[in-house]
């Protein structure tokens, strides 16, 4: 399992949206009891706790947390 983002934090929503996804996606592939996965649970809940908050900032907010959701929900079809 590679690292989640870099030393800095996401520079936007969407970034940290990706990010969180990427964690949710490992954490939906090892399935019972990981401790990767469970690391990556948590890194999945950072980095979208912090895509919302960011998504609050912009010009749009309810655009851009309507898109996190998208996001996150579309991966129950993968």
């Amino acid at each position: 399992m590679s690292t989640y983002g870099s030393s800095s934090s996401p520079a936007s929503a969407e970034e940290s949206s990706r990010l969180g996804v990427e964690a949710l996606r490992f954490v939906l592939s090892h399935p019972g009891r990981h401790r990767k996965a469970a690391f990556a649970l948590l890194a999945a809940d950072a980095f979208l706790t912090l895509a919302c908050g960011q998504a609050v900032e912009t010009e749009d907010p309810e655009e851009a947390i309507l898109s996190i959701l998208d996001e996150v929900t579309g991966l129950e079809a993968e």
